[in-house]
């Protein structure tokens, strides 16, 4: 399901722009899922940035999905 009509206006366009968000949660915590765009295309650190900044304006966890990504990419974003 698509965040709220309430959360979204909290979050500036520089991400609104980049990725499509999917709000839910698991037992007691609210989730917040980011796609990125198909035309998106960044580094590991960018994500990293953009995840913390995502958790201050929505005060709850950022799951980041991906249709692909590269193993070294992967491997940056874990640790």
């Amino acid at each position: 399901m698509p965040l709220t009509k309430n959360e979204l206006p909290l979050l500036p366009l520089y991400l609104t722009g980049n990725y499509i968000f999917y709000g839910g949660s698991t037992i007691d915590q609210k989730i917040t899922w980011a796609k990125l765009k198909p035309d998106g295309s960044y580094t590991p650190e960018h994500i990293k940035k953009q995840g913390q900044q995502l958790k201050q304006f929505l005060s709850f966890p950022i799951v980041f999905v991906f249709d692909e990504i590269e193993s070294w990419k992967r491997k940056r974003l874990m640790l």
